[in-house]
């Protein structure tokens, strides 16, 4: 039996909703407390020009990139159990410009609040800002970020 004409304009028609889907989330992985900008921000990549992923870094690429973007964290810590303390230098972090999850809780001893009154959270990644003095503040979402979420 022929193959109907339409099939080629399906094929097509399928192959175009493909490529307007939005682009794919991207995870970022932050590997180093130090406060350092991303080397090419915009390339899907959260490496510093010695290679490494900072917050910084991490935000900038969220920012430069379309999607629903995930920051992570495994942060070698001495001593091993004890909390990253990420103190940006300088200037404030970049203000967040798309929706993103930053997930706190990802960090290697971490532990997510189970409590039903209190906390048994256990926080790993510590945001301070008293290195800037009166220009120190936290995390600032703006305009874009709407749905973004804040985690552990």
């Amino acid at each position: 039996m022929p193959l109907p004409h339409s099939l080629p304009r399906l094929a097509a028609l399928a192959l175009a909703s493909l490529l307007a889907l939005p682009a794919g989330a991207a995870t970022f992985i932050v590997n180093h407390a130090g406060d350092f900008s991303d080397g090419n921000p915009g390339d899907g990549v959260c490496a510093t020009d010695v290679g490494h992923c900072t917050l910084r870094a991490a935000i900038q690429e969220a920012n430069a990139l379309t999607g629903h973007d995930t920051i992570a964290f495994n942060i070698a810590t001495d001593p091993p159990d004890s909390p990253a303390i990420i103190r940006p230098q300088g200037a404030p972090l970049p203000p967040i410009t798309s929706q993103i999850t930053l997930d706190g809780s990802t960090q290697p001893g971490s532990v997510v609040n189970t409590a039903n009154t209190g906390t048994n959270a256990r926080i790993m990644v510590r945001l301070r800002g008293d290195d800037l003095g009166n220009d120190g503040y936290g995390l600032v979402f703006l305009t874009g970020s709407s749905g973004s979420e804040v985690i552990g």
